[in-house]
């Protein structure tokens, strides 16, 4: 690597990582699997209490513990000078040490995530010509910004495969089968090996063309016992029992139909979502591939190769989630800047006056790219970030109840909280989480009344006299019977009452004239005191 290349990236890299940081507790958490299995069971296991679900039930026991203690050793390391840093974090005040150690540890994940994408851009500045572009798309781009800070295996494993990738472009293959055997093993989504596979296969046929591949197995072999036996030992103190999630949810998923329970979207869901969080990049980093073996740049045709995997599998899934594209991001980002280059490269044999615009012309399309992404990032903090303003600034006290009934999935999880959260009724008729029994690890291991099948469980509801607070978006479905005071509300943005485009991006000044017109439209994401009794017994 040049001084020149060397050079840029220290310069960037303390903007890379306070953007990262501060987006980290801006952006929603839209997704309700990483609060109630991951952010949960992390809660539980520092503070003895939190919602647990069917995953984490002693029967089931379809996630690893081993995923959640590094970042439980994060926050104890934070503990103590938490409520003194995180201020700095946010734009509103943190009233308790528990929320001041959640924005740490959303923090401490973004900036991983900002070291890894440093690292790979380390790697690619050797191979790629304009690294510099990869490194401005990625920074900006609202799927990496978004995924950055989220405590979801998928986030990992976007992580994995750029340290991965990045090891396995400086030819350190010993320390990429130890970050590939320990991501595969201890995360606790054991699909995410697809992505590292061509990479490991190159591997080990350099180091069969070496003399080199039974030093290799062997290495692979004893990193797979060193890290799958931690792992049982860890689950083992947990579950009472050996076992290994990781083939569990190997094998609930390879059966086939359980994870259509959770709902069923065509591929048209994965190509809204993908231009939503990277526009046109995402297009563009499809035609990478075979632009690559039309070019024969075989080495980023094997950076690349993952790509067609990863779709292959997800795309005909009937169960679709957003989180499921995580770990492409930067590979679509990478394979968007190779694609524009090798277009040039051709356009440039036929006019060369194309030499002289190819920084002009790289800047106009990335430039565009990062607008609408900055305005989309900018969107879905001001449109949904209610629940996380919410929740902070509720005015709990140790004991007492927050309830919720429509607005379960948008719970941001019980560091946010003194109390404790309880359901009640609504329209939802699936399996809710319920209370971690009792505050010791050895509790998990009794059997709880839980299921696999998505069935409604009404022991999780609790009666509304029960309840201290309550929260709920419009006041319409929790509070319409009982007797209430609104204490406190934050707009959210009503995406069915508002235009697609005001709904995708925020447009300033646009925006309040549409609010004018009418074509954007906002719900009170509030908080409501329980006085005590009923106003009309008859619509309970």
């Amino acid at each position: 690597m040049s001084r020149t290349e060397t050079t840029w990236l220290c310069a960037i890299a303390p903007v890379y990582v306070g953007w990262r940081i501060y987006w980290a507790n801006r952006l929603p958490i839209t997704d309700c699997d990483e609060v109630y299995n991951y952010w949960e069971p992390l809660h539980f296991i520092l503070y003895g209490y939190g919602m647990q679900t069917w995953e984490y039930a002693h029967q089931y026991a379809l996630r690893t513990y081993a995923y959640l203690l590094p970042l439980k050793l994060v926050a104890q390391i934070v503990t103590p000078v938490a409520l003194r840093w995180a201020p700095f974090l946010v734009d509103h005040v943190v009233p308790h040490e528990k929320l001041a150690v959640f924005l740490l540890l959303r923090s401490f994940l973004g900036a991983s995530t900002a070291i890894c994408e440093l690292y790979i851009l380390w790697a690619l500045s050797g191979h790629l010509a304009n690294t510099h572009w990869v490194a401005f798309v990625l920074l900006l781009s609202t799927g990496v910004n978004h995924s950055a800070a989220a405590f979801l295996p998928s986030s990992t494993w976007m992580m994995a495969w750029m340290l991965a990738t990045a090891l396995f472009l400086e030819n350190r293959h010993y320390s990429f089968v130890l970050v590939a055997v320990t991501a595969t093993l201890m995360v606790g989504w054991p699909f995410g090996v697809v992505m590292l596979l061509p990479t490991g296969i190159s591997i080990l046929w350099n180091d069969w063309r070496a003399g080199k591949l039974v030093a290799t197995i062997g290495w692979t072999f004893l990193c797979t016992i060193i890290v799958q036996g931690t792992t049982m030992v860890i689950d083992h103190s947990y579950y009472g029992k050996w076992v290994s999630p990781t083939l569990n949810i190997f094998t609930y998923n390879a059966a086939g139909g359980g994870d259509e329970l959770y709902g069923v979207e065509p591929v048209s869901y994965y190509v809204k979502n993908l231009l939503l969080n990277l526009n046109i990049v995402a297009p563009l980093g499809m035609m990478a591939l075979p632009l690559c073996i039309m070019c024969r740049r075989y080495t980023m045709l094997g950076v690349l190769s993952p790509l067609v995997l990863w779709l292959a599998i997800t795309f005909p899934r009937p169960h679709k989630e957003e989180r499921f594209l995580f770990p492409i991001y930067p590979l679509l980002i990478i394979g968007a800047i190779v694609t524009v280059d090798i277009v040039l490269d051709n356009i440039q044999k036929c006019l060369p006056l194309i030499k002289r615009l190819r920084t002009g012309l790289h800047a106009i399309v990335w430039t565009t790219s990062a607008l609408v992404s900055v305005s989309r990032t900018v969107a879905l903090s001001k449109y949904y970030g209610a629940p996380l303003l919410l929740y902070a600034l509720a005015p709990d006290q140790p004991r007492e109840v927050i309830c919720t009934c429509g607005e379960w999935y948008r719970f941001p999880g019980s560091f946010f909280l003194n109390g404790e959260l309880r359901f009640l009724p609504s329209s939802f008729r699936g399996q809710l989480p319920q209370p971690f029994k009792g505050s010791r690890p050895e509790n998990i291991q009794q059997l709880q009344p839980f299921n696999d099948r998505n069935l409604e469980q009404t022991e999780r509801y609790v009666d509304p006299s029960d309840c201290d607070w309550i929260v709920d978006l419009g006041g319409s479905e929790c509070v319409s019977s009982l007797n209430v005071e609104l204490i406190q509300t934050f707009p959210f943005l009503d995406a069915d009452r508002t235009s697609t485009l005001h709904r995708t991006l925020y447009l300033p000044f646009l925006h309040e004239q549409a609010m004018l017109d009418g074509r954007v439209s906002y719900l009170e994401y509030s908080l409501w005191r329980v006085k005590g009794g009923i106003t009309d017994p008859s619509n309970l």
